[in-house]
């Protein structure tokens, strides 16, 4: 199993537990892990001619990181580490975001959330999505930095502006509630949508309970509610599945068990 492969698996260990965030809260929690899906930075292959243009110091950068994969899979993090701290001191943003997870999980060297926080940011100054991603985590949690929900609405609107769906959710979500912003239902509904389109199942429900109520819309809709209570509760929420059912019986429509 190369590096690349094996760092976003120790992601798991990067797991938090978040309340849910969902409108219809209920006090439970959530496993939450950066949706890898749609942020995964995959290597290109580059032909011959395009290597030869690449400047001295990426190309040693991407031969460290090489080397450091290597050593990874061999079980040897010590020299892992050392060797990805060298890449990403060249500037290699893949090796700054794994450099982050390194000093994380405490492998090869000593955990240290400062360093962590750090490298998140070098690597987002690059536009690493996964690092963009977590550096919202931290800010929202306060780890390896104060709590600060203006920053962390900023980074996930950022990773939103990426495309990954449940930024573009939890970014919804921080227009709708005026977590580190301004609230603003319409720009709430945006995102939702945007999250929604992609399956994401929490903007989903938030999106029909936007149309339901009628908020960030131009008309209170029901069928529109219904149609995105159904979608989110195949996707597996529960509290969609719930919704579904209310206002299915309250507006007489001929209700399918889920």
């Amino acid at each position: 199993m190369d590096m690349k492969l094996t760092i976003l698996i120790a992601l798991s260990a990067l797991m938090i537990q978040c309340k849910n965030t969902s409108s219809s809260e209920t006090g439970t929690t959530e496993t939450f892990s950066i949706p890898t899906s749609d942020t995964t930075v995959t290597a290109q292959s580059m032909s011959a001619s395009s290597q030869a243009s690449i400047p001295s110091s990426q190309a040693e950068a991407s031969a460290l990181f090489s080397e450091a994969e290597r050593a990874f899979s061999e079980g040897n993090k010590e020299k892992a580490f050392q060797l990805c701290r060298q890449a990403a001191e060249l500037g290699d943003a893949d090796a700054q975001f794994n450099l982050s997870i390194f000093y994380y999980n405490g492998d090869g060297t000593t955990r240290d959330l400062t360093e962590t926080v750090s490298w998140l940011t070098k690597a987002a100054a690059q536009n690493h999505p996964q690092a963009i991603m977590q550096l919202a985590v931290c800010y929202e949690q306060g780890i390896g930095v104060k709590h600060d929900d203006k920053k962390s609405t900023e980074y996930y609107e950022r990773a939103a502006i990426l495309g990954n769906a449940y930024a573009q959710y939890r970014t919804g979500l921080a227009y709708y509630r005026g977590i580190g912003v301004i609230p603003n239902y319409e720009t709430a509904v945006v995102w939702y949508t945007k999250a929604a389109r992609q399956g994401q199942p929490e903007a989903e429900n938030e999106l029909g309970l936007c149309y339901e109520n009628g908020l960030g819309v131009h008309n209170l809709d029901t069928k529109e509610a219904l149609k995105w209570y159904k979608r989110a509760a195949g996707h597996g929420n529960a509290t969609a599945k719930q919704n579904y059912e209310r206002l299915s019986k309250s507006e007489g429509e001929i209700f399918v068990p889920m």
